[in-house]
């Protein structure tokens, strides 16, 4: 039987430092081998960083650690033992969810699964299909039959379709699987834990044989270990059955994802043979930390014994259009709203006042490096400065060939800019605004540039783009500082200033009404609060605001 160990801290605690450093003493005392300690984590972003630096501390390529070794997510534990096949698994593809469509007959259908976000942080016109999967979801992750999380979700989200609707859209989304032979994330869970959907849903889950093999692994170490739901932590408990140490991180105020089924008590609080406390928070300031730890406390919650490395820290509150007018693009800053909805407001002000960002997850925004590299290209040029080989090639795939009849490049030039053979041949050469006729550019696309006029030509969200290098420097526009997103895609990650939007949606305002409601909505917005460094700004939004802020 393994022995479990437990290590709880705050918010930028060093918990991932911590687990290096048990990682470290393993190998000395336990295994010799790094590629035979097992270490999961929630998501995907967590996983790699630990992935990193262990690489890095231990001299182990990266593509090794990843292909041989078991830093993983749960999800990736399974998908391995259990041999899944390439094309089996519904991981949300565009083919995947063109498939999903035909089957429910629904054309806005998506899978569910990405639990950076919450069935509250779901557009508003998101489809009934698209509802009742994250719904699903939750029951299997909690092994709950679907009428009581139905009945839970509902009372909070009058657009939740009725029960029958659910049932249907559940049962024709399990047979088509089934037919199909495909699974999809909350699947290979179940396979490996030993649970299968039994057909009916007032009794929906059998206990079967497991499936997959099990790495036989002597160590295993759970970060982030507050997110796990029954389900997973059935799965941990399967990995860890002939280990001889288990190692849990965790912090039950970091927990926010119990719409998926995360239960921070499932972990926090079960036996342990030893348990350690990180008291001291690196990340937060003590004012900071203390405006974290104020809204949990209203809840009933008892202080912890943790503590700020830092005096000081700033808080402010303003209303939403002073608070992103404050947001320089020089620093590291996260704004954070509790939905995608009030995320693209933040955004679309940023748009507004020029100033270049990125989202927490995914594409958007300033996040396009193919056009970010022909507008520097275009500015760099504009002011004087020579470009290379690369920044032609992108230059030429950003402007249009002609313009209003009028040739910017001479016949051939982006068929043979976009040869790289070609390219590398020149790759030691650079061009200026004044010999561009050199690689194929006319002189109409030489004034164009000079002038700056090329901005009436060129997409508007590379002309956006130019023009905010131009404000704040090619480097911004590159690698823009301001990340925009939702509370839960935030999570783990830090920076100097956070603006966090407090507007809430009307499911959360139906939610809080009760207590186990704000309790989750505390969390979230301690998790908010503690992304920052150096700065919080609490920006209030129009409409409903969280009463604890």
């Amino acid at each position: 039987m393994t022995i479990m160990a437990r290590t709880i801290g705050g918010p930028g605690a060093g918990k991932t430092t911590r687990a290096l450093q048990i990682i470290e003493m393993i190998l000395d005392k336990l295994v010799s081998d790094p590629l035979r300690i097992g270490f999961v984590s929630f998501t995907r972003a967590a996983r790699r960083e630990a992935a990193e630096r262990a690489a890095k501390k231990f001299d182990i390529p990266m593509a090794i650690l990843e292909k041989e070794g078991w830093f993983r997510t749960l999800h990736s534990v399974c998908y391995r033992c259990l041999g899944i096949q390439v094309g089996e698994l519904l991981a949300g593809s565009d083919d995947d969810n063109e498939w999903l469509r035909g089957v429910l007959g629904d054309e806005k259908a998506k899978l569910s699964g990405n639990q950076d976000d919450d069935q509250f942080a779901m557009p508003s016109d998101a489809s009934a299909s698209c509802r009742v999967l994250s719904l699903w979801d939750a029951c299997r992750n909690t092994q709950t039959p679907i009428d009581k999380v139905w009945d839970k979700s509902c009372g909070n989200d009058t657009r939740m379709p009725s029960l029958s609707l659910c049932e249907s859209i559940i049962t024709v989304y399990e047979q088509a699987k089934r037919e199909a032979g495909r699974f999809d994330f909350c699947d290979l869970l179940m396979r490996y834990a030993g649970k299968r959907w039994s057909g009916s849903h007032s009794a929906p889950f059998d206990d079967v044989e497991p499936e997959g093999y099990d790495p036989g692994l002597p160590v295993w170490l759970h970060d982030e270990a507050q997110d796990a739901s029954y389900l997973t932590s059935l799965v941990f408990n399967r990995l860890i059955r002939f280990s001889t140490w288990s190692y849990l991180f965790l912090d039950e105020y970091q927990a926010i994802y119990e719409f998926a089924g995360a239960d921070g008590r499932i972990f926090g609080r079960c036996p342990v043979a030893k348990e350690e406390i990180l008291p001291i928070s690196y990340r937060c300031p003590s004012k900071i930390l203390a405006t974290a730890d104020e809204v949990m406390l209203r809840g009933g919650y008892a202080p912890r014994p943790f503590r700020s490395e830092k005096e000081g820290g700033e808080v402010i509150r303003t209303d939403l259009s002073d608070a992103i007018a404050s947001v320089k693009a020089d620093e590291t800053t996260l704004i954070l709203a509790r939905t995608n909805d009030y995320a693209k407001y933040a955004s679309q002000m940023l748009d507004d006042l020029g100033i270049p960002w990125v989202p927490t997850k995914g594409n958007g925004g300033f996040n396009a490096p193919a056009r970010a590299a022909g507008v520097a290209a275009l500015v760099q040029l504009q002011q004087g400065k020579n470009i290379d080989a690369e920044a032609v090639f992108r230059l030429t795939q950003l402007m249009p060939a002609s313009c209003e009849g009028t040739l910017l490049f001479e016949r051939g030039t982006k068929a043979l800019w976009k040869d790289e053979v070609h390219r590398k041949e020149h790759s030691h050469e650079l061009w200026g605004l004044s010999v561009l006729d050199m690689i194929g550019a006319t002189d109409a696309l030489k004034e164009m540039i000079a002038t700056g006029k090329y901005l009436d030509f060129i997409e508007r969200p590379a002309a956006r783009m130019a023009v905010a290098a131009q404000k704040h420097g090619i480097e911004a526009v590159k690698n823009p500082k301001v990340r925009v997103g939702t509370c839960h895609s935030a999570k783990g990650a830090q920076a100097s200033h956070v603006v966090a939007v407090n507007r809430i949606p009307y499911p959360t305002q139906q939610s809080i009404q009760e207590e186990e409601g704000m309790e989750a909505e505390r969390r979230v917005w301690f998790v908010t609060a503690s992304r920052a460094s150096a700065k919080l700004t609490i920006a209030e939004g129009q409409g409903e605001v969280f009463p604890e802020l």
